[in-house]
């Protein structure tokens, strides 16, 4: 699922948003990639058979930052 500005459009400037990713997967990471609009903070692999989670903050009209948190 891609996180855009058109599934949190009621979100006002500052607002925030935890994401969590679970990788069940016995031997590949998961990368988080972020598109336009989004910036990433951290590391974005996930290594396999471990978990991640994220901040997703909105820092301004249609841009938000993503935050690796633990």
């Amino acid at each position: 699922m891609a996180l855009t500005e058109a599934l949190v459009t009621s979100a006002k400037n500052d607002s925030c948003f935890d994401v969590v990713i679970i990788n069940t997967g016995a031997t590949n990471a998961a990368t988080v990639v972020v598109g336009t609009g989004w910036t990433i903070v951290g590391a974005a692999a996930v290594s396999a058979a471990t978990s991640a989670r994220f901040l997703a903050r909105k820092v301004g009209d249609l841009s938000w930052t993503l935050y690796r948190i633990a």
